[in-house]
Order: C-alpha cells, then structure tokens, then sequence
C-alpha cells in the first residue's frame, strides 16, 4: 500500500502549488491510514516537551520536569514565555522520528522517505533534487506555540516544510493555526489543523503556530517535517 491518497489528482495539485509555492491537501492519506496514524499519536505517551531558550533546543522529560523543585519549574515556565513575548522560541511536545527507532513509529519514516512518496512531492513542487524527508510527531496542548519564523536556514538542506495534520474535530477558536506573515510581520492568512490534510510550503514562507487557548478541550497532532536534498545521512 502506498503512503498517500493513490486517488490525488498530482497534475491539478502541481499547477495550484506553483501559484505560491504553498498549499493545502485534503484527504492526503487514505481513511484507514489516517485513522490508525490519528489512534498513534492520541495512545503515544512518551512525548517530550520540545522549547528553545537563549538559542539552545531542549527535549525534556515529563518526569525532569516534575523533578524540579517549584521554583525551578515556574522560572522555566516565566523564561520560556518572556521569549516568546521577545518573538523567540517555541513550546510543545514532540517525538522524533528516527529510522531505528524499535517502535511503529519507525514505519512513518520509512513511509514518508519511501520512492513513491518522494517522486510524488518532487512532482508536486517541480524540485527534482529534493532526497529524503526528516520528521517528528507534535502534540500542541493548550499554554503551546511556535512563534513567527523561516525555515530556510544557512547551512540547512531544507526544501518544503510539511504537516500532516490529525487533529480531529478541531476548533477555530482554539489556535493552533499555522498562520502565514508577509517579510514585515504583516498576517496574510491562517491554516486551521483540519483532519488528514497537508499543509506543504516552501521554506522561504515565514510562519507560526498561534497560541493554543486555555479551553481547547483535545491536542492538536501532526506529523511535520522538511522534505530536504543533499545527503540523508547528513
């Protein structure tokens, strides 16, 4: 069985990509699939608090941060949201996606760098030198965010950002919106998380995921990830 949709349209879907570089597929998955990936991530319990303070990326434990003393776990809190308020950082919970992992997440991996999922993104977005994908699994709980930025870093392989999104029964008053910024910080326009469906842009797209509201009553899941060139073993 092949990873997406057998049944998308890739010749209407590459001319509406190369009208902005940017665009969202519903129904990427199958419905089975999409339903067994959704029941995954929502029985996955060894989720990491992914933030990033003063340039540095942090993956921590639930049980860390229940080891800090009271203070020490409200600094943390107080430093991570001071950053953001400066435009800086993120907060949510992750797990990465590795090709020897011994779990069934492994398999997502092997899915999404398979021949046929590759071939079809590079027909979609028209770059034949896109290699391999990188990706991670991401719960956005209420208090998470992942502030305004670019992905097209230096020294990075980073073609296209993607989410597959398996947030079910999500609610626009919630947050969580993958929303889009024009280069002066101007919002153009927001994404909502809606079930089985892709959200793919180029990494030159500048972009954030908005605060998740105190009352968002399920997480927000997804798979995310860059499609990259360049060497996989890198």
């Amino acid at each position: 069985m092949t990873f997406l949709n057998p049944d998308l349209d890739l010749n209407t879907l590459n001319s509406a990509f190369a009208e902005d570089n940017r665009l969202r597929i519903p129904n990427i998955l199958s419905s089975e699939r999409a339903e067994a990936l959704a029941q995954m991530l929502e029985g996955e319990t060894k989720w990491r608090s992914f933030f990033n303070l003063e340039g540095k990326n942090y993956a921590v434990s639930p049980q860390e941060v229940l080891s800090m003393d009271p203070e020490e776990q409200q600094k943390l809190q107080q430093d991570i949201l001071a950053a953001a308020g400066r435009g800086e950082g993120f907060f949510y919970h992750g797990k990465h996606l590795t090709r020897d992992s011994d779990d069934a997440f492994s398999e997502i991996l092997s899915a999404l760098n398979d021949p046929a999922t590759l071939d079809f993104i590079r027909t979609l977005t028209g770059d034949s030198s896109i290699t391999h994908a990188i990706a991670q699994c991401t719960q956005f709980l209420p208090g998470h965010f992942l502030t305004r930025h670019c992905d097209d870093l230096s020294g990075e392989t980073r073609r296209f950002a993607f989410v597959i999104n398996l947030s079910r029964q999500w609610h626009p008053d919630w947050g969580g919106m993958l929303q889009f910024f024009e280069k002066d910080g101007t919002p153009r326009d927001a994404w909502m998380p809606e079930f089985n469906v892709l959200s793919l842009f180029a990494t030159h797209h500048i972009h954030s995921v908005t605060y998740v509201a105190p009352f968002a009553n399920l997480p927000r899941h997804g798979i995310t990830g860059w499609f990259r060139s360049g060497d996989p073993e890198a």
